[in-house]
């Protein structure tokens, strides 16, 4: 059995990257998009499934392939390294006049590249801060808890977002 915890590999935390991701609009309701850094590439769509004034709720779906970055609780078991993430969470978004506050609960299970399953719980949060009318910047921060499975997943990302032409306007909703 397969009991996450602690990351025993005896190898060093990771060292912080870049990563960058782009979506666009399709239709008035979705996004679709690619990301990638370093060590992960891959697409994701969203669905904005609710927009009121001062409410917001999307779908996100995310799919990425990890290229050597995954670590795993069993040294020994170094063909594991790579393998798909999928990354489901939901975007609850509180508008408040020019500021939006967005909580980002949900789960992401991991194929490494020996086939087995890591399932992880996370929870993230951010803050949309518009510069101009047609660009805004949003620190964030999320924390990922792997729950079962041999791949260690517990990591705190920090980050800025950059956001462009498609900034949500809420006095349009």
């Amino acid at each position: 059995m397969d009991r996450c915890g602690t990351d025993d590999s005896g190898e060093p935390p990771p060292l912080p990257l870049i990563h960058a991701a782009y979506r666009t609009g399709i239709g008035e309701r979705g996004e679709v998009g690619l990301h990638g850094g370093l060590d992960t590439w891959g697409v994701d769509g969203k669905w904005n499934a609710l927009r009121t004034p001062h409410f917001d709720l999307a779908l996100l779906g995310r799919l990425s392939l990890a290229i050597r970055s995954l670590r795993t609780h069993r040294p020994s078991e170094p063909e594991a390294r790579s393998g798909l993430l999928l990354h489901l969470p939901i975007l609850l978004g509180i508008d408040l006049g020019p500021v939006t506050f967005v909580a980002s609960p949900g789960y992401t299970v991991v194929g490494d590249a020996a086939g087995r399953l890591t399932h992880a719980i996370r929870a993230g949060a951010g803050v949309q801060v518009p510069v101009t009318s047609g660009f805004a910047l949003m620190p964030e921060a999320s924390l990922l808890h792997d729950v079962y499975g041999p791949t260690w997943l517990d990591t705190v990302t920090v980050g800025l977002g950059f956001i462009f032409p498609n900034l949500a306007d809420s006095s349009q909703r």
